[in-house]
C-alpha cells in the first residue's frame, strides 16, 4: 500500500537499476551477485552480463519458470500459492570463478494427494514441519471452520456479470454497506485484486461460508474509510476505477452507464449517468447533494485518487479491519430472528458501457 513506503521512491527504470547494481558491485567486491525483484525474471536477466549478475529470482507473474537469458544469465521463479519452488545451485570453484546450474521448477501440487497426513504419506512428510503446522492449526482451528451461513451462488473473483462487476466484488461490497449502514454509508468501492479467494457452489447445491473462508478472501487487513462525496466526485471515482481498477473498481449501491474513449491502448472513460439503487438520479456535474461512501485505505490513498487528501468521517484509528468487519456482519445476519444462515449473492450488474448511438443519445 502506497502509505506504507510513503518514505521511499519506487522508480520503475531499468536502465538506472543496472547503473546501481553495478556501483554496488565496484564498492562492495562481491563473490557472487543476486537480483531479487517483484517483476518478470528474464527481462531483468537480459539487462545485465554474467560478470556483474549471476542469478535473478523474479515474481508478480504467477509462474512457475526458469532458463537463461540471451545474456547468459540465469533466472528462477516461483509459482503463486506454494504451488511449487524454482531451484539453481550457484557453484564457486577454486579460482572464485562462478557458476549458476540446473535452474529448474518443482511442482508440488500435481500429485496433491501426496500432501496429505496421511499413513500413506509418512515417509513423505518431514516430522518436525508436521509439529509445527499441526501446534498452529490447532490453535486456531476451531475457530476459522465456525460456520458463519451459506450460499447457493458461487462467489469469484473472475465471476463477470459485466465488463467490470464480479460476483466476489458484488458480495464484498453489499456486506460492506450493510456493515456501516448504521453511518449513514450507502455506497461501497472495493479494488479487485483485493480480495484473493473463490468460493465455488455447484449448480443447484449450496456451500457453507466459514471464517477461515472470509480471512482468505480478505487477507490484507485493510481499513474500511468513509468518506462524503459529491456527485461530480462519485462521477471522478468511478472513471479512475474504470481506468485502473486499484482505485476500486467494484461497487454496490449504484448503477452507471459509461462510454470508451480513446484506443485499447490508451483508453479514456466517461461516466454518462448515476443512479442510487433507490432509483434517485444523481448530479455527476453537482457538488451537492452529498453521498456518503466507504472504501479500503488502500484504494483511498493511491496517488490520483478522488479521495486523496479528503479527511475521512471517522479518523483510521477507529476504522473497521475489512475480514474482521466481514465476519461480524455475517455473524449479525446468521443470529438475526429468523434467518436460516442464507447469504445472498447480488449478481446484478452495475456497470453498463453505452455504444456510440446509445452516447451519442444520452448525450
Amino acid at each position: 500500500m502506497t502509505s506504507k513506503i510513503s518514505s521511499y521512491v519506487i522508480k520503475a527504470d531499468l536502465d538506472a537499476f543496472v547503473k546501481r547494481v553495478k556501483e554496488i558491485n565496484e564498492l562492495e567486491q562481491p563473490d557472487v551477485t543476486i537480483v531479487m525483484a517483484h517483476e518478470t525474471p528474464e527481462y531483468i536477466a537480459d539487462a545485465f552480463t554474467t560478470d556483474e549478475v549471476q542469478l535473478v529470482t523474479g515474481g508478480h507473474v504467477h509462474a512457475g519458470i526458469y532458463g537463461v537469458a540471451s545474456s547468459g544469465v540465469t533466472y528462477i521463479q516461483g509459482d503463486t500459492q506454494a504451488k511449487g519452488y524454482s531451484s539453481a545451485v550457484i557453484v564457486i570453484d577454486a579460482e572464485g570463478k562462478v557458476s549458476v546450474e540446473d535452474p529448474n521448477y518443482t511442482c508440488i501440487t500435481e500429485e496433491p494427494e501426496l500432501l496429505y497426513d496421511t499413513p500413506e504419506n509418512a515417509d513423505l512428510l518431514d516430522d518436525d514441519v508436521l509439529a509445527v503446522t499441526k501446534a498452529g492449526w490447532g490453535e486456531i482451528s476451531d475457530g476459522l471452520n465456525e460456520v458463519l451461513g451459506y450460499i447457493d451462488t458461487s462467489v469469484q473473483k473472475k465471476g463477470y456479470i459485466d465488463g467490470v462487476s464480479t460476483t466476489g466484488g458484488n458480495f464484498v461490497t453489499s456486506l460492506m454497506v450493510k456493515a456501516m449502514e448504521n453511518d449513514g454509508v450507502i455506497i461501497a468501492f472495493y479494488n479487485r485484486d483485493g480480495y484473493r479467494y473463490d468460493m465455488i457452489v455447484p449448480e443447484g447445491e449450496t456451500r457453507d461460508v466459514t471464517v477461515e473462508d472470509i480471512y482468505a478472501l480478505n487477507p490484507f487487513n485493510n481499513y474500511w474509510l468513509v468518506f462524503d462525496l459529491t456527485g461530480a466526485e462519485l462521477a471522478k471515482q468511478l472513471e479512475n476505477a474504470l481506468g485502473s481498477s486499484n482505485f476500486g473498481d467494484q461497487v454496490t449501491g449504484l448503477t452507471y452507464e459509461y462510454y470508451k474513449h480513446g484506443t485499447e491502448e490508451e483508453p479514456e472513460y466517461e461516466i454518462v449517468s448515476i443512479t442510487l439503487d433507490d432509483g434517485t438520479p444523481v448530479d455527476i456535474n453537482g457538488t451537492e447533494p452529498i453521498y456518503r461512501v466507504v472504501t479500503s485505505n488502500y484504494s483511498a490513498t493511491l496517488e490520483g485518487s478522488v479521495f486523496e487528501g479528503k479527511t475521512p468521517v471517522f479518523p483510521e484509528t477507529e476504522a473497521p479491519i475489512d475480514n474482521q468487519a466481514l465476519i461480524e456482519v455475517l455473524r449479525d445476519m446468521r443470529d438475526a430472528e429468523g434467518s436460516d444462515g442464507y447469504i445472498p449473492v447480488d449478481t446484478g450488474a452495475n456497470g453498463v458501457c453505452l455504444n456510440a448511438d446509445e452516447w451519442a443519445e444520452a448525450a
